[in-house]
């Protein structure tokens, strides 16, 4: 989860990034929980998109928007909460991205 917080710090503060995302197996249950409590927004990937051993897997896609990341990050809210979910202290849902 630190490689992931210093990731997002270099991109958006560094790099001045809009957004940050990534794609996860789905069946990779340890990255989708530390995707969403950093904050990030999932949203759907590809549909049977790798086969490995016998089997097709699906993917999620998760993406962080810079304003989101510098009002949690002032907020010290990842630093100091590395197990709870941003967005839901926050008291509102994942933002929604338009296509």
């Amino acid at each position: 989860m630190k490689t992931l917080f210093l990731l997002c710090q270099h991109g958006f503060d560094d790099f001045n990034l809009n957004k940050l995302w990534g794609e996860v197996f789905n069946t990779n249950v340890a990255s989708l929980l530390i995707f969403k409590r950093m904050g990030f927004c999932p949203s759907p990937g590809h549909i049977q998109h790798y086969f490995r051993n016998g089997d097709y897997i699906n993917t999620t896609f998760f993406n962080m928007l810079a304003p989101d990341w510098f009002k949690s990050n002032l907020l010290g809210f990842i630093a100091d909460n590395p197990n709870k979910d941003i967005f839901m202290e926050l008291g509102r849902p994942c933002p929604v991205v338009s296509e």
